[in-house]
């Protein structure tokens, strides 16, 4: 299973922050994640492979981890990870909040990030909207279809949602100054 709540730091040009998901998947990590449509996902040798289906709508072609506390709202996140494909596409990343009652909304994009055939670093950013948002998804129909292999994932709380808020605070001061 994942780890949650780890402290350390991001790979990279990490900043200093939070750990709050880290997959290295070489357990059977796998088993923590679950999709819509893929045709099957599984951790073998280390690596998270999935295989993905022609799909016309990405939300025909998912693949989701839920975690038990709400990511923080207003809080930055940062996600880096190595990607791969048997073919070439894109996929995007979000949060979300898992509610059909209100229609699963979006709770901040990381945005797109392409899919190649060799391995390739992924590093991006978002600000999570909404305080009931549990759910981290990647969405691929439309955009990519065939074997998907992840690896060295991890979610980072990039500063700390308080001294975010000061800093905040303290723009709107000098603002009004």
């Amino acid at each position: 299973e994942g780890t949650e709540g780890e402290e350390g730091e991001g790979e990279g040009e990490a900043t200093e922050g939070e750990v709050v998901l880290s997959f290295d998947f070489e357990d059977a990590e796998a088993k923590t994640f679950f999709s819509w449509n893929l045709t099957s996902f599984e951790t073998a040798e280390g690596i998270f492979k999935a295989i993905v289906p022609e799909a016309a709508n990405p939300w025909e072609a998912q693949l989701a981890y839920d975690v038990t506390t709400p990511f923080t709202l207003d809080q930055e996140y940062k996600v880096v990870f190595k990607v791969k494909g048997s073919a070439e596409g894109k996929a995007d990343l979000v949060f979300q909040t898992p509610s059909g009652d209100l229609g699963y909304p979006v709770a901040g994009s990381f945005g797109e990030f392409n899919i190649t055939t060799d391995w390739t670093d992924v590093e991006l950013t978002t600000t999570c909207t909404r305080d009931d948002a549990t759910r981290l998804i990647f969405s691929f129909g439309g955009t990519f279809a065939g074997d998907l292999y992840i690896d060295d994932f991890q979610l980072i709380a990039v500063a700390p949602a308080a001294k975010a808020a000061a800093k905040a605070a303290k723009a709107a001061e000098k603002a009004q100054a």
